[in-house]
């Protein structure tokens, strides 16, 4: 029996070793900072807009910035992607999008187009997008293993047109900008499972055991009474009251006591 349950531990651990596969985890995160500039309102703000825009609008040229704070982990990042979602009922064609990075010294609550990092550093992807359309694209090889992360969205070349998206702060709108990030996790990650199930696995019976002998039913023992041996006995023949007990014969009809 003893061996049995120390075979089921043994593969236990087995199938947690080996059957278990590297798996990854996912999180997904809002932006710290988001905001659009415009070049003809050049000093003012919009980062409390509930959205920002890029190409041609009817007074100026709008980019738009975000920026996601990357948490600190000791896992492996396998993938990393910024979804953003664009529209304008009115564009009747695409436009080509531009995802790039940029510097992190601005925040939503200051930036202006005067004051705004550089344009770009590296152009991470471009898109033809139109109105109601995804612009994802894969930042796995910009991201920072951990701390501030920006990045600027942009028309390639100046067409006339204009889309616009989201922000963070548009809290009743579906589609704000997120970055969703895949770990790599690995059998390692699984120990504290592991030990929580081996512990199931040895605390359960003995829990049960005890449970079932505490409520066994005891099975009651007979009460053997011995059998009363009357202090004063008779002879069967003729009634005589035998005193002594330890004659064998009757001493007025001599019959033998039994």
């Amino acid at each position: 029996m003893k061996r049995k349950y120390l075979l089921g531990i043994l593969l236990v651990l087995t199938m947690c070793f080996f059957v278990i596969p590297s798996k990854a985890n996912k999180t997904t995160l809002q932006p710290t900072d988001d905001a659009g500039v415009n070049s003809y309102f050049d000093d003012d703000n919009y980062g409390a807009s509930f959205y920002m825009g890029v190409g041609q609008e009817l007074f100026g040229y709008d980019v738009s910035y975000i920026k996601f704070d990357i948490p600190e982990t000791n896992k492996k990042i396998i993938s990393a992607t910024i979804k953003t979602y664009w529209y304008n009922f009115m564009l009747q064609s695409r436009m080509n999008l531009c995802a790039g990075t940029t510097t992190n010294d601005w925040n939503e609550n200051t930036i202006t187009w005067n004051n705004a990092p550089y344009f770009y550093y590296d152009i991470i992807d471009s898109q033809l997008i139109g109105n109601g359309e995804w612009f994802n694209f894969d930042v796995i090889d910009y991201i920072p293993e951990s701390g501030e992360f920006s990045i600027i969205i942009f028309e390639e070349a100046i067409s006339g047109k204009y889309l616009q998206g989201d922000t963070k702060e548009g809290i009743l709108l579906p589609e704000p900008p997120h970055l969703i990030i895949k770990y790599e996790i690995t059998v390692m990650n699984f120990i504290p499972i592991i030990i929580g199930v081996v512990a199931v696995a040895i605390i359960v019976p003995v829990v049960v055991a005890i449970i079932v002998i505490s409520h066994k039913r005891k099975i009651p023992r007979a009460d053997i009474k011995p059998e009363k041996v009357s202090e004063i006995t008779y002879c069967v023949e003729c009634g005589t009251e035998i005193l002594d007990k330890s004659k064998k014969f009757c001493s007025k009809c001599g019959s033998p006591l039994k």
